[in-house]
């Protein structure tokens, strides 16, 4: 069992929770958006999931993988903070904005 995160829930987070919730080797823990009413919008899909505004709580935790679904300009910080927790990361496109932001992660993943 793959228990993970989905960090952004505005635009293309409730299409990553539905997909995920679905998925019977994936346990969604937390649901993670700084606007709580974003996160009520989708909490039936997932009603064991913890709800939260902060993202150091979600990668504090002992969860295997985040799902990274927040604004653009975002991915890069995110995506790096849970690598650097030794989290797997799926990343919403685009991975980041900047090339040299991309390969850093690449690398770091590695």
């Amino acid at each position: 069992m793959v228990r993970l995160a989905i960090i952004g829930i505005g635009y293309w987070g409730p299409n990553l929770v539905r997909n995920f919730s679905r998925i019977p080797e994936a346990s969604i823990e937390y649901l993670c958006d700084i606007n709580t009413s974003s996160i009520e919008s989708v909490a039936y899909l997932v009603p064991q999931a913890k709800k939260t505004g902060c993202i150091e709580e979600v990668l504090e935790s002992d969860i295997d993988a985040v799902v990274v679904a927040s604004p653009a300009v975002t991915h890069y910080e995110i995506a790096l903070k849970a690598l650097s927790s030794r989290k797997h990361v799926f990343v919403e496109k685009p991975i980041a904005l900047k090339v040299s932001e991309a390969e850093e992660l690449v690398r770091v993943a590695a």
